[in-house]
């Protein structure tokens, strides 16, 4: 984790060039000096900065996690009223999982310790965003924030198919509308 960090503050940016791209064609089993030709680096800087190719795309990772984030912080600073947030960070993070590394990732990306707080931020923004919409009275009530937090980013992550995502975000938010009941509920 130390390294990360470090490599998080390091002058260079092998992480700035397609790691895409670059992560999808490398894996873990690939060269260093594949992914400093790719970064236009020396391998001696790369090795400077990291370990392994693993590594440099871990670190890359956790840079996109941490502008994804902020992304979304800022779909939310920016909008005039609670359910205009939810349905901004909602769409902004569908999305971006969309358009993002998509299932071809190596799965290490995933399971980190720094992957779980970041999905600790994501649950505690849009928890927010629902809770302030619920206060506003645009949002129901009759199931926790916790629980509509839950469906809301199962739902917008969805499996990538989704044709019109702002109508599925639409039918997502207007599935917690302060009027709709749980139907399975009394």
């Amino acid at each position: 984790m130390a390294n990360i960090r470090k490599a998080a503050t390091a002058p260079i940016r092998p992480t700035d060039v397609t790691t895409c791209r670059v992560s999808s064609s490398l894996r873990q089993n690939g060269e260093k000096s594949e992914l400093a030709i790719a970064a236009g680096i020396s391998r001696a800087t790369l090795y400077k900065y990291f370990a392994d190719v693993t590594a440099a795309i871990a670190a890359w990772h956790e840079r996109q996690v941490e502008q994804h984030l902020a992304q979304l912080e800022t779909a939310r600073a920016l909008a005039p009223d609670p359910m205009t947030a939810l349905r901004n960070v909602l769409t902004l993070y569908s999305t971006l999982q969309t358009n993002g590394h998509g299932s071809g990732a190596p799965a290490f990306l995933h399971h980190s310790s720094n992957m779980a707080t970041a999905h600790h931020r994501l649950l505690h923004l849009v928890r927010e965003c629902i809770a302030a919409a619920a206060a506003a009275g645009g949002v129901r009530t009759d199931y926790s924030a916790v629980e509509l937090t839950q469906f809301c980013l199962k739902a917008a992550a969805g499996d990538g198919h989704v044709n019109d995502p702002r109508r599925f975000i639409d039918l997502i938010v207007d599935s917690l509308s302060a009027g709709k009941t749980g139907l399975g509920r009394q």
